[in-house]
Formats: structure tokens, C-alpha cells, sequence
């Protein structure tokens, strides 16, 4: 469930055109932050490099369903 969010009003560095750019997800005990790097901040590697994310559960259907 999304429990924060931040959209720009629109800067230098992002246009004004609705997309979060930074949220806060929970579930039960769980919570992760998702974050848009901002264009300077951009790393010249590929995204994704080095990083991996794996999460489990019991039953996904009803996870999805919540």
C-alpha cells in the first residue's frame, strides 16, 4: 500500500508532469522506499548493476489481491 509519495511541482531537474519520483510502500511488517535519481545524480553505469531484489511469501495471489 503506497504511504507516501513526493511528485514535483516541477524544477530545474524535473518537469511538472505527475510522475512520482520518490515513495514509501508498506505491507503488513514490511516496507521498502522506491527513489528516482535525479538526471546529475544519474550513475554512468548501467542501472541495475550490482543490485538485486528478491522478496518471498506464503500465498502471492492473495497478496496481489490486497
Amino acid at each position: 500500500m503506497l504511504k507516501r509519495q513526493w511528485i514535483p511541482d516541477g524544477d530545474e531537474h524535473h518537469p511538472a508532469d505527475g510522475r512520482i519520483r520518490w515513495c514509501w510502500l508498506e505491507l503488513g511488517g514490511a516496507a521498502i522506499m522506491l527513489q528516482e535519481f535525479l538526471p546529475q545524480n544519474r550513475p554512468k553505469e548501467t542501472l541495475g548493476t550490482g543490485t538485486s531484489v528478491s522478496l518471498q511469501c506464503e500465498d502471492a495471489l492473495a497478496l496481489l489481491q490486497e
